[in-house]
């Protein structure tokens, strides 16, 4: 039964959490940091079919709305609305007109003082139309009538309905509209409200436990009639839904059962399940239900002329909030502890894809020796158990259930995949010598001496989690907050900074730092001391991560820094920016303020006053605010997506820059078509230090879908602009393209000390798997191929300007490289050749920059395949070379949005790539080899590998050739969707 309180407490929880990001006063007009997991981090409280079938849109109380491509999987927009502290931004309902040109969005407000707001959202042009204020408390419902002209927002004890039609859509100046009819026939809160599809009625769901139906004037000004339903005498009401033709209503209960009435209020059927029905949606024939469940009951797809079970499916580690059909067959479904959405076949149950961000619920944590902690995101063996429940605290500490298995080590900045010796770590402490810590309640601990600690009237109630932090001390986890009580019970310290529930506590060997983890799938660092937050860390499922200060400082694996950012809220009635942490890259990615920051215990802020004061007494930090790229406007097309029948299509936008531009590019597919020296500007470029002008030209289409980007630069940062989408339908067909390759392996050295075994094998490989595509995915390849003598620095600096002279706009150039990549003493990356001196790399070494500065400027897409970090006969004696070895920021660089290039790495960091006698091959190269040749990354069954394909295989392959000890990673520009690389047809 604890289910159904996961479906109100989060009301609940967070309408009294304090959940402080920064101070409310700051709160809507200073950038505010957030992680950004490209997918939820919370709760998935509504999900939407788009009328064309082609795209899912998902509301969750991260405040964030996301749109997914149905047939790809692929995350293609995110809509961020006005947020504040806490709650405040949270969204809860959404509805999509039945056109597909609005949608209405509606939860929590970001300004409580100025109302409760519905948010009307234009889909074609992704801009704020109006705001509209009428409820005085959270808004849970939203429906639009079947002509799309009505909508029906609910939430309060009140329904309210707005005459949408008429309307004047504003371009996001909030006018004051007031609904034409308020409905306040519920005693208690309404969780449903819903529009029958001909507009007559209006359906709506209380937590009173009653059903009203109200019959409608043709104006919407009265109500000609209304019924009241007692709906589940057990229980209440869990949800309702009405089929296509509006003849019948589906409720389901706490009762167990599902009940289908007709228009008229009469009971037609009533069937009893074994799901615990949390939520319910017809197919769009009005012939099946889906009912979301539970963790200990599966979701189930109803007939409703029979109430028989069609299908069950239990792909949901936790509730399911939120359902709907696709079409009379595919269903999904949103819920879970990964907070995903999956879509499943609603005829066998069985699983189709999967829509999901990469961050996940960190459930444990414990300190190692020194700054190293132990993490841990398994939850199987607890789902079934409530997590508010003492069950779950004392099972919690089992490494049987949730086990510790990764670490970060906080005074390198180095994440390590594996936890050897969890032992070594400890969790959260509740018995000592000298005292004990009982929870007695889910609000009360107890200690040995009879001492409580009570919590506050005020914030959420629910402990969460606990811990001795020091002799003297008392951690407890609630939902986004952290107290600090002494062991005489008296409150010290409020942490503030998750957004989730902090399911797991562990202080440091020394008591003077707190480690916590929290369902908003982040780790943080606290000085016990001060009661202040030391620095974050959020690890994807691929192991990606970034570690970032409260003041935005950050370091992060190759492609760690994609997943966090700055919103910059516009105004209640418009839409929020927000700028990815690698915007601000060059003042902000700082690894040594953060190294210094943990092991100090000293704020960055703190930190950059004393170094700016020792600098110049008139310094003073920069404002993220300061630091905003170049703003692109776009004028042509005005619309997010178009489909045109010409090849040549003409763009034009309005560029404002308060700085001198550096650099301006045209991105097409994720690579330039132009850039500033070839791009001519309607305005003249100001001589002063800001800069406006108007791009205006016509750029060449493919085939298919474009991905339009303008990426503008100026001495602070640089960033893409909102994307514009233009689906070119020529007649002449698809065309397929040219590829160029360059293949470079490099077993042999003059330094024979630095020789390898099977580079060259690598690379002779991976030329004849490509020659062997020409006809099949490509026109005409053409190969460049460079081994051991012939790998020279003069050789791989000309095939480079090869590319350069060949490639166009529509082909792919392609580089492989298997060879040793070093380090200079100031980090800088190079390639070593067969002619290089490792001692002497800027005079004979190929400078990365080489590789960024042609490839980043390619017309074409390209695809880089490195493996450059081997040990080679040296072992770990590679490690010592001056500078040692590391790619990190190398491939971070390449692969970055203004350069375009795909990138997929053998290993990153200080990693070895491993050799084996028994693959002559690498291992990295053997996994691409299994992939392409062998067929095994086919996982659809087309006879095309994709580019997301060959990274899902090469990830596990390589990891299990090589025990572990080796990890790959593919990082691509936002901008490049699907990538084919090879055609397996014979």
């Amino acid at each position: 039964m604890y289910a159904l309180l996961f479906r109100i407490i989060p009301l609940l929880l967070w309408t009294t959490a304090l959940l402080t990001i920064v101070p409310l006063s700051q709160a809507q007009t200073d950038p505010i940091l957030v992680i950004d997991p490209h997918g939820h981090s919370a709760d998935i409280t509504a999900i939407m079919v788009s009328p064309d079938k082609n795209f899912l849109i998902s509301v969750s109380l991260d405040k964030t709305v996301r749109f997914w491509e149905v047939n790809s999987g692929d995350l293609k927009h995110t809509f961020r609305i006005q947020v504040g502290e806490g709650i405040q931004g949270m969204l809860h309902s959404g509805a999509i007109s039945p056109d597909g040109a609005l949608l209405a969005l509606a939860g929590w407000p970001a300004e409580p003082d100025q109302g409760i707001p519905v948010y009307l959202i234009d889909l074609n042009s992704h801009e704020m139309i109006t705001v509209l204020n009428g409820h005085q408390d959270v808004i849970t419902a939203l429906s639009f009538s079947g002509d799309g002209d009505w909508l029906v927002s609910a939430g309060d004890t009140t329904a309210q309905i707005w005459d949408i039609a008429n309307i004047q859509w504003s371009n996001g100046q909030s006018r004051a509209y007031r609904p034409v009819l308020v409905l306040n026939g519920h005693s208690g809160g309404i969780h449903s409200a819903l529009f029958t599809p001909d507009g007559k009625r209006i359906i709506t769901a209380g937590y009173d436990n009653y059903l009203n139906i109200y019959t409608l004037s043709a104006d919407k000004q009265n109500v000609a009639s209304e019924i009241t339903l007692k709906a589940h005498q057990d229980g209440g009401i869990n949800g309702i839904a009405v089929n296509s033709q509006g003849s019948t209503i589906a409720s389901i209960g706490g009762d167990y059962k599902v009940q289908l009435w007709n228009i008229d209020g009469s009971l037609g059927k009533s069937f009893t399940t074994q799901t615990y029905p949390l939520s319910v949606s017809f197919s769009p024939s009005g012939k099946r239900l889906v009912v979301g469940g539970t963790p200990d009951a599966p979701s189930i797809v109803l007939d409703v002329s029979s109430g028989r079970t069609l299908s069950k499916f239990s792909g949901h580690d936790s509730h399911v909030l939120a359902t709907s059909f696709i079409d009379d067959h595919r269903v999904v479904t949103a819920g879970g502890d990964s907070k995903q959405i999956l879509i499943w076949d609603a005829d066998s149950g069985t699983e189709q894809k999967k829509l999901v961000g990469m961050g996940r619920t960190v459930w444990s944590i414990g300190f190692g020796p020194e700054l190293t902690l132990a993490m841990g995101k398994q939850n199987t063996s607890l789902g079934n158990v409530n997590p508010g429940s003492d069950e779950f605290s004392q099972l919690a500490q089992h490494p049987h259930y949730v086990p510790l298995e990764f670490s970060f080590d906080f005074k390198s900045m180095q994440l390590t995949r594996q936890v050897v010796q969890p032992d070594r770590f400890k969790r959260s402490v509740i018995k000592t010598d000298e005292n004990s810590l009982e929870r007695v309640s889910i609000d009360l601990l107890k200690l040995a001496d009879g001492t409580e600690i009570k919590n506050p009237k005020h914030g959420s109630r629910w402990i969460r989690s606990y811990t001795f932090a020091g002799m003297d001390r008392v951690a407890a986890g609630f939902d986004a907050l952290i107290r600090i009580y002494g062991t005489d019970g008296s409150l010290i310290h409020e942490l503030s900074g998750h957004t989730g529930a902090v399911w797991a506590l562990s202080s440091s060997e020394d008591g003077r730092l707190l480690a916590s983890a929290s369902d908003d799938q982040t780790v943080k660092i606290w000085d016990l001391e001060k009661g202040t937050l030391l620095v974050s860390l959020f690890v994807t499922e691929h192991f990606e991560w970034v570690c970032w200060t409260p003041d935005g400082y950050y370091t992060a694996s190759a492609g760690g820094e994609s997943f966090i950012g700055y919103q910059v809220n516009n105004g209640v009635d418009s839409l929020a920016d927000y700028y990815p942490l690698s915007v601000f890259r060059k003042k902000y990615h700082n690894k040594q303020m953060l190294i210094d920051t943990i092991n100090s215990r000293a704020s960055t802020q703190t930190m950059v006053a004393t170094v700016a004061k020792a600098r110049t007494p008139t310094s003073k930090k920069t404002e993220i605010s300061e630091l905003l790229p170049p703003q692109v406007t776009w004028l042509a097309p005005s619309i997010a997506r178009s489909t045109v029948t010409e090849p040549l299509f003409r763009i034009r936008a309005s560029l404002d820059s308060p700085e001198q531009l550096k650099k301006l590019r045209v991105l097409v597919n994720g690579k330039v078509q132009y850039t500033s020296r070839g791009m001519s500007l309607k305005s003249n470029l100001n001589t002063g230090p800001s800069q406006k002008a108007t791009i205006d030209r016509d750029i060449l289409l493919e085939q298919g879908e474009n991905i339009i980007a303008i990426y503008a630069e100026d001495q602070n940062s640089g960033g893409l602009s909102i994307p514009r989408s233009i689906t070119y339908e020529g007649k002449e067909g698809w065309l397929k393209p040219n590829l160029y390759m360059i293949s470079i392996g490099i077993s042999k050295y003059q330094d024979s000390e630095m020789d390898l075994e099977y580079a060259d094998d690598d690379g002779r490989a991976m030329a004849k798997l490509f020659k062997s595509q020409q006809g099949k995915l490509y026109n005409q390849v053409t190969v460049r191929e460079l081994y051991d003598e012939e790998a020279t620095r003069d050789r791989i600096i000309d095939s480079l300007e090869w590319l350069e002279d060949e490639t166009t706009q529509k082909d792919v150039a392609l580089i492989f490289i298997a060879a040793h990549g070093l380090n200079d003493d100031q980090g800088k990356f190079y390639l070593l050749p067969f002619d290089g001196n490792s001692e002497k790399l800027r005079r004979t070494a190929v400078d990365w920059n080489d590789f960024t500065e042609v490839l980043g400027n390619l017309p074409s897409r390209v695809l880089f395949f490195l493996d450059t970090c081997h040990s080679g006969q040296l072992g770990e004696n590679m490690l010592k070379l001056r500078g040692g070895r590391d790619n990190t920021e190398a491939i971070r660089e390449l692969s970055s949005e203004e350069n375009g290039v795909v990138v997929m790495a053998a290993s990153t960091g200080k990693e070895s790539s491993q050799e084996h006698p028994d693959w002559q091959h690498g291992a990295f190269t053997k996994a691409l080899l299994e992939a392409m040749v062998e067929g095994k990354a086919d996982y659809t069954g087309d006879n095309l590998v994709h580019l997301r394909e060959l990274d899902m295989y090469i990830s596990e392959r390589v990891k299990q050739l090589t025990n572990g000890s080796q990890h790959p990673t593919t990082l691509k520009p936002s901008t490049i969707s699907r990538l084919p690389i090879i055609n397996l047809s014979q």
